[in-house]
């Protein structure tokens, strides 16, 4: 256990601007023993560091940042930092830019502001809006908007623009991905109410109860779990609020037809398979080879990424290469994230991987397809007001590839438009395709990948603290019971410590 490899974490650090200006030096990370109950032995944990103070570093191999996630290799030592460029300078156009790596800087970054990227983040914000907006059905809109304005619009003309205006961004309370489920039972909503003679926004609990009944009705001929009942409850909750209006679905009916779909129908049993060390080995010690495709050597390292950072498959669509977004140093690589999961709003976070050196080491990987898919990581730039702005849009790590000419499809676009990410079926279909090649099981979904990191970090003898930090888990609840799979060592521990085999026997 002593020789397992550990995953640096770092937290926000307040530094002012003119720190963040100055060439950096590189500092010695420092790793921490701590004994771990069950074992005799020292393994190193995750640690979570302050700023340092600014110290004098020889021109002698760092000890590297490493992660216990049990993948095999040889760690690989630093670069002394005269052959590594400095973070202030301006990288290169070429695909030689893809691997440069900066010197590791004084303190953590994870609050250093995104300065150089940020029009590339606010393209996608400002797409993910119009799509969410585009999805609105013009019947529906207009249903609201009539609900809204009543006969206002006829007293009021002045505000039938600014109603417009509120019924369409309205939406934007809520995610594309939440919309696209709630968009369909919403327009069956809709023609119950039709059907029924019922005005869609009124508010009568028991034409609601009466649907959600039809709904489990449905879910039973379907043999599907209850979260049918609970998704139509939310969507015609989300409907009544985006109008103005009280949910019917807080009522005692809809709450009763809620309950009995709970107790009436049996849960749809989700994946929870973990990806392995071992198959994670497998997939790159049999792909990642001179050679390559491009497509494989893109799938294999975002698994490998997604395994080592605990990332979802949205954080890999995330991903932006721009080189102030994707910042590789020596010993880590810091992936700037606008948007995930628990992070709705974009306030935008870093998530840290650290280099462990050998064939699997997810850094050493993400630089080698960032070379051989020439990446364009410094857009073309104009000034505006004193101001430098992209003009071009880099696009995201996870992308398209021709696959007859073995490039990728689009090297960049330019601002507003933005290169497209891979899909979530495509990757899938890719990955459990390499999988079975390579020897590994061939029913591997990507949620597996964040899974099993998870799962090896905690085994290996890592923090769960740390490691539910790492993951961005809110719920202490979910990181235990959905993510992380305990071995049968250790659940055999927990009954062996019951006294039962010491009670003596009366003679």
């Amino acid at each position: 256990m002593s020789g397992i490899p550990l995953l640096k974490l770092t937290i926000p650090s307040q530094r002012n601007q003119q720190s963040q200006q100055q060439p950096s030096v590189p500092v010695p990370v420092q790793i921490h023993t701590a004994h771990v109950q069950g074992s005799s032995s020292g393994i190193p944990l995750l640690v979570l560091r302050s700023n340092p103070a600014p110290r004098k570093v020889a021109n002698t191999p760092m000890p590297a940042v490493q992660q216990q996630v049990g993948i095999a290799g040889p760690t690989r030592p630093d670069l002394p930092s005269d052959q590594l460029t400095p973070s202030n300078q301006s990288a290169p156009r070429d695909a030689a830019a893809a691997t440069d790596r900066p010197p590791a800087p004084e303190g953590p970054q994870q609050n250093a502001p995104v300065r150089a990227g940020r029009s590339q983040v606010d393209a996608r914000r400002s797409r993910a809006h119009e799509d969410i907006i585009a999805g609105t059905g013009a019947d529906i809109k207009s249903l609201v908007r009539d609900t809204l304005l009543g006969s206002a619009a006829e007293r009021h003309p002045e505000l039938t623009s600014l109603v417009d205006t509120m019924v369409t961004s309205a939406r934007l309370s809520r995610a594309e991905s939440t919309w696209r489920l709630y968009d369909p039972i919403i327009r069956k909503w809709a023609e119950f109410c039709n059907r029924s003679g019922n005005n869609p926004l009124g508010g009568d609990p028991l034409v609601a109860a009466a649907f959600l009944t039809e709904v489990r009705l449905d879910a039973e001929r379907r043999m599907i779990g209850p979260q049918a009942v609970e998704r139509a409850s939310a969507a015609l909750s989300a409907f009544h609020e985006w109008a103005g209006r009280p949910s019917p679905c807080a009522a005692n009916l809809c709450a009763g037809v809620r309950e009995v779909a709970r107790r009436t129908l049996t849960p749809t049993q989700r994946s929870t398979d973990v990806a392995t060390p071992d198959e994670i080995s497998k997939l790159v010690e049999y792909h990642i080879r001179e050679g390559v495709d491009l497509l494989t050597r893109m799938v294999v390292t975002s698994a490998v990424l997604a395994f080592c950072g605990l990332l979802r498959f949205d954080d890999l669509q995330h991903i932006l290469v721009h080189t102030d977004l994707l910042r590789i140093y020596a010993d880590r690589v810091e992936i700037f994230l606008f948007k995930s999961k628990t992070d709705q709003h974009c306030k935008g976070a870093f998530v840290t991987i650290g280099r462990i050196g050998g064939p699997c080491c997810p850094v050493h990987l993400l630089e080698q397809l960032l070379t051989a898919g020439r990446y364009q990581r410094t857009p073309r730039t104009v000034t505006r007001g004193g101001t430098e702005v992209d003009i071009e849009d880099v696009g995201p790590l996870l992308r398209a590839v021709n696959q007859r000419r073995d490039q990728l499809v689009e090297v960049v676009t330019r601002l507003p438009i933005t290169v497209d990410a891979m899909s979530y079926s495509e990757f899938r279909t890719s990955l459990q395709t390499l999988c079975k090649e390579a020897g590994v099981r061939h029913n591997l979904c990507p949620h597996d990948l964040r899974r099993g990191g998870a799962t090896a970090l905690v085994q290996g003898g890592a923090d769960r603290v740390e490691v539910q930090k790492l993951g961005r888990w809110r719920s202490n609840g979910v990181f235990e019971f959905a993510y992380v799979r305990e071995d049968g060592d250790r659940r055999r521990a927990v009954t062996a410590r019951l006294p039962l085999g010491r009670i003596p026997r009366e003679t």
